[in-house]
């Protein structure tokens, strides 16, 4: 029969000479007693998890030289969990944030701190819309659940275009359509849960005997992409007649002039849509996604075309 007893005495009280890192043993008639007196040998293969979503994992190999008969987690440097085995589960709460743990390993005469390791405890698979998200509406939006959470998202996004311009007199020159919102590319990336609000710009008004009204920004979180400003009555402004526009929204064009006694323009084209078109007879056409409407030409008729509301394009 074999067993450890603490300390340097074995169960008779006699007294036994220790021998180096391992625990004495003598032979009393036929039974063999182990004394330990020693703290645990040190974990140095002790890990903790970078790929688990519910926490993080840590897992150590027992010592074989001499053992412990407890293990206590520690986060920190503060103790976390007593009296845990490996394969241990850390709930904590921050997800994507890096802490670091050891265990220690303790019995009868002390106790031994392992090696320390970092661990992250990684989002949930993304399981949302997939790209590119198009968002045409002003809403609140989370980072996770309507996007990826911690990746490189690209951003396309116009402002509202400019209403078109109106007209002061019969005979008025260079009536200008509204202008295209900025249409603007860039990249960035939000936290896991992280509430991010998307405002679409709304188009401006068209003028009828004044200038036309700018559309409004967009804007997701800090990224800003401006209005553009309305057409002006009889001093020119946007001078659209069907060119051919490219940007990140994609190839569009701007509207079409009307032109007998003076010329009312179109709109300028953002990409994402065409802008509006001018006619003798009837109002100026709206613009297209984040494009300028066209100037009037017969104010009796109406006024010129309402810019087109802004559009946010979100891909990865």
């Amino acid at each position: 029969m074999a067993m450890y007893i603490g300390g340097n005495l074995i169960a008779d009280g006699s007294p036994i000479r220790m021998n180096g890192a391992q625990p004495d043993k003598i032979m009393r008639g036929a039974t063999q007693v182990w004394v330990n007196n020693y703290a645990p040998s040190a974990i140095t293969d002790f890990v903790a998890s970078d790929d688990n979503v519910d926490g993080i994992i840590c897992t150590w190999s027992v010592a074989n030289a001499v053992p412990a008969a407890t293990y206590d987690l520690y986060l920190d440097g503060v103790l976390r969990l007593s009296n845990v085995t490996s394969g241990v589960l850390d709930v904590v709460g921050s997800i994507g944030s890096t802490f670091t743990y050891h265990v220690v390993a303790v019995n009868s005469v002390g106790s031994t701190a392992s090696n320390t390791d970092t661990g992250i405890r990684i989002p949930p698979p993304y399981a949302g819309p997939p790209s590119p998200v198009i968002i045409n509406s002003t809403v609140a939006l989370v980072a996770g659940t309507n996007f990826p959470a911690d990746t490189v998202l690209t951003i396309c996004m116009v402002g509202g275009g400019g209403g078109g311009g109106g007209l002061d007199t019969l005979i008025s020159l260079n009536n200008g359509g509204g202008y295209a919102g900025q249409a603007l590319t860039t990249t960035i990336s939000f936290l896991q849960g992280e509430p991010v609000t998307a405002t679409i710009g709304g188009g401006g008004a068209g003028g009828n005997t004044t200038d036309g009204i700018p559309g409004a920004s967009t804007s997701l979180g800090p990224i800003v992409a401006v209005g553009g400003a309305g057409g002006l009555v009889s001093t020119g402004a946007f001078a659209g007649n069907g060119e051919t526009v490219t940007t990140c929204g994609g190839t569009n064009v701007n509207g079409i002039a009307t032109a007998v006694f003076g010329t009312a323009f179109g709109g300028q084209s953002s990409g994402f849509g065409k802008g509006g078109s001018s006619y003798f007879d009837l109002p100026g056409e709206p613009g297209g996604i984040g494009s300028g409407g066209g100037a009037i030409y017969t104010p009796t008729v109406g006024s010129g075309g309402a810019g087109g509301a802004g559009q946010i394009n979100i891909s990865w």
